[in-house]
């Protein structure tokens, strides 16, 4: 049995997103139906723990990899994997334990397993949810996990607008999110690849790391994802030239929400957010999107975007309510074959628009606000920024 290590993580991280979660939410509900899938990820050096580097490691049977002191409500697992055959009989990959298979709650938080079968394989995931201590998902590979190639599986627990949303991805699409209404931490957790109650999968993981128990840290509460994944749970205040980092890409599909509560409006155009490969506005894509306060002084925003090859496409919004919170989604889907482009505001549509020029765009500075106008006067809330493909 390999060397057991054993960590404690402070740090400070938040995610987040079918149609099952959010279900008394008004956040992703607005633009869930408007994309088909969902891809993010999530790593700093800062605040991961690496339970297995790059190098590339066998599953055992009963072999413990890490003992976790804390396991908090919040978290993201992440690994890839590589199998070299499927078999007919459970086969277990990962599986994060408080002491037995599965006899309490916490005894799979989570823990991931193949299902028996040659055809139709299933990845079976179990976590405590809801006071089941084995709510289960189960899913045929398909196209999703291949033999003798790697593949990459994200679990995570996620807390956005008061709730703790239970989500897996893997190879980059969201495949299951569920609200969890009895989630809670979890002391002494021992962490296996694979389990002592079954065999082993015949296959290897590397590049395994938790991110674990961000909400309480005192560290700054912004990541940036290799994989184009952006949250900023906190209140902040606007403020000029504030870059919060960038990108690798931004894809067709993708989706950018936040809260805003402005607190003055004054005559000039006023920079909120501003997604951009550089500059103002020179090239398809410095815009995408932008968002500001209308020169007027109204309290219109008027929200930039790159749709249908125009570098100055642009819609307004009524105006918002000062001294209140707005919530703002800008979103692009892909339904029947055609790139939407879409905008709400407190959950009513303000546009849906075919994009007939939608593109990926590689390192995308994030700014709230930008360095070219004023900023705003206001605070921001659930800043989040994620990358789709369909």
């Amino acid at each position: 049995m390999a060397q057991t290590s054993s960590f404690r993580m402070g740090g400070r991280w938040k995610l987040s997103k079918d149609e099952t979660f959010y279900q008394n939410s008004q956040g992703y509900k607005r633009c869930c139906k408007e994309r088909n899938q969902v891809m993010f990820g999530l790593s700093s050096d800062t605040l991961k723990e690496q339970l297995v580097g790059n190098k590339k490691t066998p599953l055992e049977k009963g072999k413990i990899i890490a003992e976790i002191p804390k396991l908090n409500e919040e978290y993201l697992i992440s690994f890839d994997f590589y199998p070299n055959d499927f078999f007919y009989n459970w086969r277990s990959v990962v599986h994060f334990t408080i002491g037995s298979d599965n006899k309490n709650y916490g005894d799979r938080t989570p823990g991931i397993w193949f299902e028996p079968g040659f055809s139709n394989k299933n990845i079976h995931i179990s976590a405590p949810i809801d006071n089941n201590s084995n709510d289960m998902f189960s899913t045929p590979i398909l196209n999703l996990i291949q033999k003798n190639q790697w593949s990459n599986i994200k679990v995570a627990q996620i807390l956005l607008n008061k709730f703790y949303i239970f989500t897996i991805i893997i190879n980059g699409t969201v495949v299951s999110e569920k609200v969890n209404n009895k989630y809670q931490s979890f002391d002494n957790v021992k962490v296996y690849a694979s389990d002592p109650w079954y065999e082993a999968q015949d296959g290897f993981i590397k590049n395994f790391f938790v991110i674990n128990g961000i909400s309480n840290s005192s560290m700054k509460p912004i990541v940036v994802l290799p994989s184009d994944y952006i949250l900023n749970s906190k209140e902040f205040a606007i403020i000029h030239d504030s870059l919060f980092g960038t990108l690798k890409v931004l894809k067709k599909v993708y989706t950018v929400s936040f809260n805003i509560k402005p607190t003055n409006y004054s005559r000039g155009l006023k920079s909120v957010l501003h997604i951009t490969l550089g500059n103002n506005n020179i090239v398809y894509g410095d815009r995408n999107p932008g968002v500001w306060f209308h020169e007027d002084g109204s309290g219109k925003l008027v929200i930039f975007a790159a749709v249908n090859g125009s570098t100055t496409f642009y819609i307004e919004t009524p105006p918002l309510k000062l001294g209140e919170w707005s919530y703002i989604t800008i979103c692009q889907s892909y339904l029947e074959s055609k790139y939407w482009f879409s905008v709400f505001l407190n959950g009513i549509n303000i546009i849906r628009t075919e994009n007939s020029d939608a593109r990926d765009f590689k390192n995308m500075k994030v700014y709230a606000s930008d360095c070219w106008y004023d900023a705003q006067d206001g605070y921001i809330t659930d800043l989040l920024v994620i990358n789709g493909h369909a």
